[in-house]
């Protein structure tokens, strides 16, 4: 046998790889409701990967948050999604959203809005939680959010979004409560 003979290597075979998929990053404030939908949403075939994290921050505090974290961790994508109900939320930070390059879906006056525009169209201006509640005890007797059964809102994901959208502006700003909390 001679050195430099025997089997033939290909140089010019490609290299097995995988397209990386896009990073995203969901960070939510929100205590029950919020983490029962996100995680099964998370469930989903249909839904892209995302990561998922739930902070106990003011809406302004979980967009600072949602950039650095977009800015030190790497990820493509970064939404933060809070409620207003019990936020001062103003119009700077939603420009500060848009110039961080952050998703910023604000719930108002609570999360479960967001789940009623599953099941029906609704353009009314609800003043707090409760209401909310009411209208969704309406559609689905046994509504409790402390036990979100996401199977009751799965088929309107797609609706939700859409008539989420035909709403127009962003919730008004919210005053600070009279005595500062």
């Amino acid at each position: 046998m001679t050195l430099g003979q025997g089997r033939e290597t290909r140089l010019g075979r490609r290299q097995p790889y995988r397209e990386s998929q896009t990073t995203i990053l969901v960070g939510a404030n929100g205590k029950k409701t919020e983490q029962d939908y996100f995680r099964a949403l998370k469930d989903e075939s249909w839904t892209r990967p995302f990561i998922l994290e739930f902070k106990n921050k003011a809406p302004a505090d979980l967009l600072d948050w949602g950039y650095t974290e977009k800015c030190n961790s790497g990820y493509d994508e970064v939404f933060c999604v809070s409620n207003v109900d019990n936020f001062a939320v103003n119009s700077n930070t939603i420009a500060q959203a848009t110039a961080y390059g952050v998703g910023l879906a604000l719930s108002k006056p609570c999360f479960d809005f967001w789940l009623l525009l599953h099941l029906k169209d609704c353009k009314k201006p609800f003043q707090n939680a409760d209401e909310v509640g009411r209208e969704l005890k309406k559609i689905i007797p046994k509504w409790d959010k402390t036990m979100l059964n996401f199977a009751d809102f799965k088929s309107g994901v797609f609706d939700a979004s859409n008539r989420a959208k035909s709403l127009g502006d962003p919730p008004k700003p919210t005053p600070p409560h009279p005595c500062g909390n």
